[in-house]
């Protein structure tokens, strides 16, 4: 049994057991010794144990059965079982899926999960965690059983040892301010006093900081708080307005180059029809097609991150943890990030719109070299600039880009709050809210644009 203080390094020396710690991180030396092998750890990343993870980390897409299926498949050696190893999971389905088990039963299906792969050594951390007594007992009394017969070891990195001690015949207790492990007598006291040791030794206190920092709390702090992170978020995001702005110079010189090289005719018509083909180019430009492909950049982008955000918060019960403080969830978590997913839209909108402009200008200007720029500034804002038309284009513009970010964003929250209950994975989230807001700004778009151009054609030129 391994025990230790709080953040001590429990887990990563356990990780470092079995292979999994990550070498781009953390700097490892030493050696291992076992049988008749020996691992240097400095230069090998081999594991020699296999890890039965505190949350079980069970694979989400595959059964009870699949789950342990797939250990026994990929494991080093066939290892056989006692019986008792079976009376673990004796009322566990074995077609049941991870999302409809509970703690405990998940726990126990990835003991049994490792007791099968048959690596020589078996890494436990907090095995007992969500198990009731019976079923601790129970697991006490498979590991004993399933260790005698197959001959291999097992290591127990524990925080609380009580119903686990039994099982030790050797305990370490790890010391990070001294670097070392110590071994101590297998009983409560001597553990007791080796941990209390060092926390008597401890030289940190930051009682006064935390009085300092609890010093400061009223209700608006923490609506602008999330309001902030939203805002940074969804809003004044470098990615999010890199990705606009390259969408956006791409519409600018695609849709310059074709319109002026790819019509019929073209070579004959273009010469006595510039002004009217820059001038419904730059309609098009600037309150169709742009606001379209910005939007469904920006759904795109916002559905997934707002989804990801409250899908892990409603996993990780951070959700149910804030109803049960009386913290106001809507007022929180959801609220701020509609609001700034509209803020989002329209600030895109803004880039998007003078970037396609730029992109527009500068592609006509390689095209007809010898034209003033000004007669593509005086055409192309021609249909959309006049008193008459400026206000519908412009009106009809926000208002495509402040629907989309509002009932997008409004999905997107709503799915996230009922993955959990719909049984979603977080891909299934995500990629639900993404394609259900994109549809849902393809809605917005097509009959807000039908309705401007009603208005629009309406207005004598």
């Amino acid at each position: 049994m391994l025990v230790g203080p709080s953040a001590s390094g429990k887990s990563s020396l356990a990780l470092a057991l079995c292979g999994l710690l990550d070498t781009n991180h953390w700097r490892i030396s030493g050696s291992v010794d076992y049988a008749d092998r020996a691992i240097d750890l400095k230069t090998s990343n081999e594991g020699i144990g296999v890890l039965v993870f505190q949350s079980g980390s069970l694979l989400d897409t595959l059964s009870a059965s699949d789950n342990i299926g797939l250990a026994q498949s990929y494991g080093r050696q066939q290892a056989p079982l006692p019986a008792a190893a079976f009376d673990l999971v004796a009322e566990i389905s074995p077609h049941v899926m991870p999302d409809a088990a509970s703690g405990g039963m998940r726990q126990r299906i990835a003991i049994l999960r490792s007791l099968v792969n048959g690596r020589d050594l078996m890494v436990l951390d907090e095995p007992n965690a969500g198990l009731d007594p019976v079923n601790a007992h129970l697991f006490c009394k498979t590991l004993q059983e399933t260790c005698r017969t197959t001959g291999r070891s097992a290591l127990i990195v524990a925080h609380h040892i009580d119903g686990l001690l039994e099982l030790a015949d050797k305990v370490l207790v790890l010391k990070p301010d001294e670097k070392r492990l110590v071994e101590v007598p297998c009983t409560r006291e001597a553990i007791h006093d080796a941990l209390r040791a060092r926390v008597a030794g401890a030289t940190a206190d930051y009682r006064n900081e935390w009085k300092r920092a609890l010093g400061h709390n009223w209700k608006m702090r923490w609506i602008a708080k999330a309001a902030g992170e939203s805002l940074v978020g969804l809003v004044f995001s470098p990615l999010l307005m890199g990705f606009v702005a390259v969408g956006a110079i791409i519409t600018g010189i695609v849709g310059t180059y074709f319109s002026f090289n790819y019509q019929s005719l073209a070579r004959f018509l273009i010469p006595l029809l510039h002004d009217e083909a820059l001038a419904g180019l730059g309609l098009i430009q600037m309150s169709i097609v742009t606001p379209l492909i910005t939007s469904l950049l920006v759904v795109s982008r916002n559905n997934a991150m707002i989804s990801a955000d409250i899908a892990w918060r409603v996993r990780s019960s951070q959700i149910l943890a804030m109803r049960n403080l009386g913290a106001p969830v809507h007022l929180l978590v959801t609220a701020p990030m509609i609001l700034c997913s509209v803020l989002s839209f329209l600030l895109s909108g803004a880039v998007a719109l003078a970037m396609v402009s730029y992109a527009s200008i500068q592609t006509w200007g390689l095209m007809f070299a010898d034209q003033p720029l000004d007669l593509w500034r005086q055409s192309y804002f021609a249909s959309a600039g006049s008193a008459a038309r400026f206000p519908i284009v412009v009106g009809f513009t926000v208002l495509k880009f402040v629907l989309c970010g509002l009932f997008s964003s409004s999905i997107a929250t709503a799915i996230s709050l009922k993955s959990q209950s719909l049984r979603l994975r977080m891909t299934e989230t995500i990629t639900l809210s993404v394609v259900l807001g994109a549809i849902v700004v393809l809605l917005i778009h097509g009959a807000l644009s039908i309705v401007a151009d009603s208005m629009f054609t309406a207005i004598p030129r």
